[in-house]
């Protein structure tokens, strides 16, 4: 690359034409004298000659002809790369159902039709019909478009006791009368169901003979093949869905020629572009498969290297990003790497074990038990397997369960340069894989019992490992790294293919150009993230001596830690602490961090399938359907993508429960408009009391008449029943804002007729059985209680029916 560099300076900095040679030079060019003039043999001659015309014409077509073949060359390669990423999504198939006029249908007569399909049951008592009416504002507005053929929007039920065929065929016709409604015996749904990786289970009857069907929150887009295109999961509004079916209609089959100048046409205020460029991809520009001119070191065809038993690797152009992903190099030599494998267990907790399949007696003799579970934890850049939190993560899995503890040591190659630690990640997912793999075919291994665990660039090490193992159980990444690896496609960085659950923490996805180092993209089954998954509590440093005290109290490696990548180390100690902690980390699925505290994603229903455990325990997430272990392939409720929330606290021990406050704000005819100010409360229950601030870093404006959420977090478990809260109100008067000054005539009182608190807390838990949301009312003679400033109102479980 500098050669070329050099080169191309070079030619810059010397033209030659017409015998004249140029250069730049420090003294002033000698002008021609009249006589050289008057000689000229090119007098009066421009510089554009025929010759010269014809030449330049020559070589200008052979550049375009050229130009047109690799474009050409390009969209085959596309075309090749679409049809073999549609098939490893191995989702769709064939079924055979039955609609509400009790005619059979099949999964071929729909063929040559784009599908849009719900599994649901007509007795669901909310999600259900939110979600067809969000099916049936997609196909409004798809109907409403312009040269998009017609999408069929098919409802199939997974409830084959109660929905019969006119059951079904009422309820469809209750929100679209496009909407076409399946159902069948309980095979038939069974088998269409398994072809879409659908999770239905049949929740136990109340008195009634009523029940709940948990099941998968996802709507299916279908192309005219019956292939699998894409899937809309809760978080996902109408528009969002319409603008990505015209977009995959537009990538699959194309618009007819001068149908509409550009995408945006489709919608106002240019959704289309704003959902599949702005948002998705920002750099999408930047690929190279949209780099139309050559790139001196973008390769023109494979590069490929094999190590032995391993296998080969290779580069492509679709390896690089001018971005994302601007250089690639092959990894560093299998011996300066020396990727080794230490083995822990109960047996040998602090003694390591160096086991290799070169040396098979290293095996035999060790203390691996392949009938145990057993994980890999695998660190990132820089660190060593003697790195505090790898140590710390041994010793509580070893806790937490007899098991077989692999630490993967990569120290060799996960030094500096940052692209060089990157390539090396691939050579060592080779080398894990193939240790693997050997012990399951020679061991007796069961791959659905094995569990990787990454760091940062451990994190995509692992989904290189996974990808090679067929049925691999768990891979767990912690704040994946976001350089060389956010957004690009799904082979180069861990993806949701890559184990049968791809569970991942972000704590760190601010960006690398604001010092973020961890991923924002969704990149596994579960995608968890704490805090908004950027900024930590506790990480501030400018906020408090964190370094000075984490450097008496843990030594210097996890001070310079914390001074360097707090954020990024957050999702370690978050796994490290929900491994033997009673506390569980719930994590609720919500479309964004605003929305989950202002608390509109909040209860766990059962059958819902909208919270999850973050950490250890995600294995157990209700909205995975699983109840001890991973029970087959269908068992995910939710395609990867899917984003879910929850707060932590800023030090050991950071689970913290979850509390949606609810103030029911009253108008009498004294009250303002609004009020401002802070607000503070208390909670009494059985368990104890705990004080939160519900405004902790600024003011908030409340309207008199609504209703006020938040929701917020605290070490504390109450145990669900609250006997009484005491609320502190003080109104803030600031001088920039003028309507907010309250002198003389005005009311600074704050009105509230009731506070309801409601805990999060998975659904079915069998520990106990309560109630975790409590209203609490005013004791007064009014239905509402009058805080003055500075004052305060106490609430009681005293509420009537009807307040």
């Amino acid at each position: 690359m500098q050669q070329s560099l050099f080169t191309s300076l070079k030619r810059l900095l010397h033209l030659e034409q017409n015998g004249i040679q140029r250069c730049f030079c420090s003294k002033p060019p000698v002008k021609p004298s009249i006589s050289q003039r008057r000689d000229d043999p090119v007098k009066g001659k421009g510089p554009v000659t025929w010759k010269s015309f014809a030449i330049t014409a020559a070589i200008g077509g052979g550049l375009l002809a050229f130009m047109l073949y690799l474009k050409k060359e390009k969209q085959n390669a596309q075309l090749v790369e679409r049809k073999r990423m549609l098939g490893k999504a191995a989702i769709g198939g064939k079924f055979e159902l039955v609609d509400s006029a009790n005619k059979l249908r099949t999964s071929e007569e729909f063929q040559g039709k784009w599908l849009l399909i719900y599994f649901g049951f007509t007795h669901c008592p909310d999600i259900c019909p939110d979600e067809l009416e969000k099916m049936a504002n997609v196909i409004d507005d798809l109907d409403k478009t312009q040269h998009i053929p017609e999408i069929q929007p098919l409802f199939i039920s997974v409830d084959p006791l109660r929905d019969t065929p006119e059951v079904v065929g009422r309820y469809v016709k209750e929100f679209s009368s496009r909407l076409l409604g399946l159902t069948g015996t309980e095979d038939q749904i069974r088998a269409a169901c398994k072809a879409y990786r659908v999770y239905f289970s049949t929740g136990p009857k109340d008195k009634d003979e009523d029940y709940i069907v948990d099941h998968t929150i996802i709507m299916y887009l279908v192309n005219p093949e019956g292939e699998f295109v894409d899937y809309y999961g809760q978080n996902r509004n109408a528009k969002e869905i319409a603008s990505s079916i015209i977009i995959n209609i537009a990538k699959l089959v194309g618009f007819k020629p001068g149908s509409f100048a550009n995408l945006s046409q489709c919608f106002k205020n240019e959704q289309v572009l704003q959902y599949y460029a702005g948002i998705l991809d920002p750099f999408s520009w930047a690929r190279s498969d949209h780099i139309e001119v050559n790139i001196p070191w973008l390769p023109f065809e494979n590069d490929t290297r094999c190590y032995d038993e391993l296998g080969c690797l290779n580069i492509t152009r679709s390896w690089y990003h001018l971005i994302n992903r601007p250089f690639n190099v092959f990894p560093l030599p299998r011996s300066v790497i020396n990727t080794r494998f230490i083995l822990y267990t109960r047996a040998n907790p602090t003694e390591s074990e160096v086991i290799r399949v070169q040396d098979v007696e290293t095996i035999d003799k060790s203390n691996f038990d392949p009938k145990k579970p057993t994980k890999f934890i695998v660190h990132g850049f820089i660190d060593t397997p003697l790195s505090n939190w790898v140590i710390d993560m041994k010793d509580e899995l070893i806790k937490a369960d007899d098991m077989n503890v692999v630490v993967v040591d990569w120290a060799g190659g996960s030094l500096p340069l940052y692209t060089q630690a990157t390539a090396n990640t691939r050579l060592v997912g080779l080398e894990l894989a193939y240790f693997i793999n050997y012990l399951i075919k020679n061991y007796g291994l069961d791959p659905k019992t094995v569990h990787l665990i990454g760091h940062s660039l451990g994190a995509h090490t692992a989904g290189y490992a996974g990808a090679l193992v067929p049925g691999l159980g768990r891979i767990t990444g912690l704040d994946p790294a976001e350089p060389y690896f956010q957004g690009m496609p799904a082979y180069i960085r861990l993806d949701p293919t890559d184990a049968e659950l791809v569970d991942v923490i972000h704590t760190d996805g601010k960006s690398i150009f604001l010092l973020g180092y961890g991923m924002s993209q969704p990149c596994g089954h579960l995608d968890f993230y704490p805090n908004n998954g950027k900024d930590q509590p506790g990480c501030d440093i400018t906020q408090s001596p964190l370094v000075p005290l984490t450097l008496i109290r843990d030594g210097l490696e996890e001070a310079s830690r914390v001074l360097v990548a707090c954020n990024h180390v957050r999702a370690i100690k978050l796994f490290i602490d929900s491994i033997n902690s009673q506390c569980p980390y719930i994590a609720h699925q919500c479309s964004s961090f605003q929305n989950f505290m202002s608390g509109k994603c909040f209860t766990c229903k059962p059958g819902s399938g909208n919270c999850a455990v973050m950490g250890y325990h995600a294995d157990l997430s209700p909205s995975l359907g699983l109840e001890n272990e991973i029970t087959s392939h269908f068992g995910l409720t939710h395609m990867p993508g899917m984003k879910y929330f929850t707060t932590t606290g800023k030090e050991f021990p950071y689970c913290h429960r979850l509390y949606r406050i609810s103030l029911q704000l009253a108008r009498p005819h004294t009250a303002e408009n609004w009020v401002q100010g802070f607000i503070k409360i208390s909670l009494h229950s059985e368990h104890g009391i705990i004080h939160m601030d519900l405004t902790p870093t600024e003011d908030i404006k409340l309207e008199h008449g609504t209703t006020h959420m938040v929701v917020m977090s605290h070490p504390a478990d109450l145990g669900g029943k609250i006997r009484k809260v005491e609320l502190n109100w003080e109104y803030d008067m600031n001088v920039l804002e003028p309507q907010s000054l309250c002198l003389l005539w005005c009311n600074d009182h704050l009105y509230v007729k009731s506070v309801a608190v409601d805990e999060m807390e998975l659904p079915g838990r069998e520990k106990r059985n309560t109630d975790f949301s409590n209203k609490l009312c005013s004791p007064g003679k009014r239905s509402y209680a009058e805080i003055s400033n500075r004052g305060k109102a106490v609430f009681y479980n005293i509420c009537k029916p009807d307040s």
